[in-house]
């Protein structure tokens, strides 16, 4: 993770938290104070390195139905982060992967 904040950081103006272990050991990164991203560890070797672009929603449990309910898929299902909301992974139908906070 230190490449990616050597790397963001320099380009996007990016400070950065120490990680989270409660959310998953993310490095929160910000600017003038707000939140902007969350950089993680690949969960397996096997998986690709890459960005998931979060969409914001006043209702994520809705919003997955609706996912659904309109021909896409949800890869992992709501779930409440403390404090943050709830956020969940989905597939379009075309097959890009996005999240919902």
């Amino acid at each position: 993770m230190s490449a990616a904040q050597e790397f963001y950081g320099a380009i996007m103006g990016w400070d950065f938290d120490d990680k989270r272990p409660e959310y998953g050991n993310y490095d929160i990164a910000s600017r003038n104070g707000a939140d902007a991203a969350g950089i993680g560890l690949q969960q397996s070797p096997d998986q690709p390195v890459g960005w998931t672009l979060y969409l914001a929603s006043d209702d994520a449990r809705a919003t997955a139905t609706a996912v659904t309910a309109h021909g896409g898929q949800v890869l992992m299902a709501p779930m409440e982060m403390p404090g943050l909301g709830d956020m969940f992974i989905a597939m379009d139908p075309q097959g890009a992967a996005f999240g919902v906070w």
